[in-house]
């Protein structure tokens, strides 16, 4: 794995690792904050677990020279970071989590090229104004999908071991993740809050870019003192 930084301020290590190479994300967090971003392994280097990944993102982080930071990951980088935040809770401030589908995941539909990630992943594939994932980017990560649903074993039982405040944040029109996996995340992480993105699906930096940047931001700005029950859990146009 290797890292890109931006930005200046209080650390944040970030794991996008969806098929699209967008630095939506990254660019909105570096206006405030220092930012570090791990990249998805790719080649010889793919881990056969998402803990083992998590293993190699926290060396990373270390590597950068920060031992307390916020985190934030999306898709398979939600899940890795996970499981980071409860190998290290000492190194965790906050995390949110966008997408994470280690909890509930729905049956995985094909998404090994970039027309099958964008219909996968995308509420309106057919309208949507987003650049194409890319080609390389996109089967790695789907070969990563595949090897962990098969090995990683029930994630939920491990959330209450979940020590930091914490965001989950899903598309309304995630179709790679259970209904049900919002309420497994309120319902046993300790000090979690659930935030649903209409009309996003599983990639909701592409599909609804301000609203995840604006609610991410609240969250790590707020903490332990965001709460979404203050508002409505679903994050309108």
């Amino acid at each position: 794995m290797h890292r890109i930084e931006s930005g200046s301020g209080s650390p944040v290590v970030l794991l996008d690792w969806t098929p699209w190479q967008s630095s939506v994300l990254a660019d909105a967090l570096a206006v405030q904050y220092r930012v570090i971003s791990i990249e998805p392994p790719d080649g010889d280097n793919v881990p056969a677990l998402a803990q083992s990944a998590s293993e190699a993102a926290a060396s990373v982080a270390e590597a950068a020279g920060v031992d307390s930071y916020s985190l934030v990951g999306v898709s398979l980088g939600a899940d890795v970071a996970f499981r980071l935040a409860l190998a290290r809770p000492e190194a965790v401030a906050a995390l949110a989590l966008v997408s994470p589908a280690c909890i509930a995941p729905a049956e995985s539909p094909n998404w090994d090229t970039p027309a099958q990630a964008a219909d996968a992943m995308l509420a309106h594939p057919e309208t949507a104004s987003t650049g194409a994932p890319d080609a390389s980017r996109t089967a790695g990560l789907a070969a990563l999908a595949k090897r962990w649903g098969s090995t990683e074993g029930d994630a939920a039982s491990i959330l209450p071991d979940l020590a930091c405040a914490t965001l989950a944040v899903f598309g309304q029109e995630d179709r790679l993740v259970s209904r049900e996996a919002g309420g497994v995340w309120k319902e046993r992480a300790p000090n979690c809050n659930v935030c649903y993105v209409y009309d996003a699906g599983h990639a909701v930096a592409a599909d609804r870019p301000d609203a995840l940047v604006n609610v991410v931001l609240d969250f790590l700005e707020r903490r332990e003192t965001f709460v979404v029950e203050n508002r409505s859990s679903l994050i309108n146009p």
